[in-house]
């Protein structure tokens, strides 16, 4: 008789939790403080946009608005405006979006304009829209 080798449970990331508790209405988290730019206080807007969040090399989001203003001070070089770690970047549009905050924003977009999920042929609120094809998604 084989022995079956225990699976290793992996916990979802707090992210995960947060984003599941948010869609389910139970979020005990300020969504302001993730989807407005720490720099400006603005709330950060979806892809492809100006003020779309964007992460620095040390991991702080900002949004792109003030990256643009921050960048054109000194050419090259951009100093983090929470930890201060300057940054050599050659262009904000190369930093990497943070996708976390967006599929923040895309609940929250869609809990203000419902739409039916574009796959199901029964009317199931959608949860998500594609990135890509901005399709519906329950």
């Amino acid at each position: 008789m084989e022995k079956k080798k225990p699976t290793k449970k992996i916990k979802p990331s707090k992210v995960d939790q947060d984003i599941d508790l948010l869609i389910e209405g139970e979020s005990t988290f300020n969504q302001d403080d993730v989807i407005n730019c720490t720099f400006c206080n603005k709330k950060m807007e979806l892809f492809p946009s100006k003020k779309s969040p964007k992460v620095l090399p040390c991991l702080h989001t900002f949004c792109g608005c003030c990256l643009y203003d921050l960048s054109n001070q000194e050419m090259g070089k951009l100093e983090c405006p929470t930890c201060e770690i300057k940054h050599e970047i050659s262009s904000i549009d190369e930093l990497p979006t943070n996708y976390e905050i967006i599929q923040i924003l895309e609940i929250q977009s869609l809990r203000l304009n419902p739409l039916d999920c574009m796959y199901c042929i029964e009317s199931i609120p959608a949860l998500f829209k594609c990135l890509q094809c901005e399709s519906a998604l329950c």
